[in-house]
């Protein structure tokens, strides 16, 4: 017999739950940090089958853009299966064969309009209109060593990254918890925010730096100035580029984007990760660092 239960909070969500989870972005922990620091009424899902949990879904309100995907201002408050921090993994967890009965039940206990998130594939339903929203770009069958990389790259872009790594003699990379977050950083962060075609999410600085003990903060500096950051987090064999600031100004000077996205590839690369997750990234850059488009559907 299959049952479906309302949660209120993360610290209530069953303890197998991390167990159908496919991303870092899923689990407990993480969800919990959201409904500490960036709280807009998160209310969890959780479908049982003869007492097992096999599937679940997180749930929360954001007056957004009803049309944002179509760059339209349109606020309107909605209920969004998904995770509240701009990430580009679904909402919802557990065996794809019980989404449409979960959805259902959805339609019936959140009231207005609901929107599902980054789902991994196109959704069919008579209570649904799907489309398609920001793909996810992967880097996957990495190789097994950062020498290997570059030399698979087509040559222009293996001479413009080694033409990065000649230039940036004098930029240094420092790694340390998220904890050492600064107002800086955060500035930098804001600044990518509002360059972003879709906005859905601005997260406070006491996010970044409250995050879980396993994300890695990374500060480019050329010599005391920074002038960029990321932050990325290891989990199951996948290397998720989480967030990333830059200082516009010094950016082209630096290629400073570029050289996040190389630090980040070469540290999935170092640690020996199988696939490396960029996130809904620029795209024409990534892809000529070796990504490939992995769509994503609402």
């Amino acid at each position: 017999m299959r049952q479906i239960e309302k949660i209120k909070c993360a610290d209530d969500l069953p303890a197998d739950w991390d167990d159908l989870c496919t991303s870092r972005f899923q689990r407990r922990d993480f969800l919990r940090h959201t409904e500490y620091y960036n709280p807009c009424s998160q209310r969890y899902y959780a479908v049982f089958e003869n007492g097992n949990l096999i599937s679940g879904a997180s749930v929360y309100t954001r007056a957004i853009n009803l049309l944002t995907f179509l760059r339209i201002k349109s606020p309107w408050p909605i209920h969004i299966v998904g995770i509240p921090c701009s990430v580009s993994c679904p909402g919802i967890i557990g065996d794809p064969a019980v989404y449409s009965d979960l959805f259902t039940r959805l339609t019936g206990a959140e009231k207005g309009f609901l929107l599902a998130l980054n789902l991994e594939g196109p959704f069919k339903s008579e209570l649904f209109t799907s489309g398609n929203t920001l793909p996810a770009i992967i880097l996957d069958r990495l190789p097994d060593s950062w020498e290997s990389y570059t030399a698979s790259l087509r040559y222009p872009y293996r001479r413009r990254l080694q033409k990065i790594e000649r230039c940036n003699g004098n930029v240094t990379l420092s790694s340390s918890p998220c904890a050492s977050f600064s107002e800086e950083m955060h500035r930098q962060y804001y600044a990518v925010f509002h360059r972003s075609d879709v906005k859905l999410e601005l997260l406070n600085k006491d996010f970044f730096t409250n995050l879980p003990e396993d994300f890695r903060l990374v500060a480019l500096r050329a010599g005391t100035k920074l002038i960029g950051w990321d932050i990325a987090v290891a989990y199951n064999n996948c290397y998720y580029f989480f967030f990333g600031g830059i200082d516009y100004k010094l950016n082209r000077h630096y290629a400073t984007y570029l050289s996040i996205l190389a630090n980040i590839i070469r540290e999935g690369i170092e640690r020996k990760m199988q696939r490396i997750d960029l996130g809904q990234t620029a795209e024409i850059p990534t892809l000529r660092f070796g990504g490939a488009v992995c769509y994503r559907y609402m």
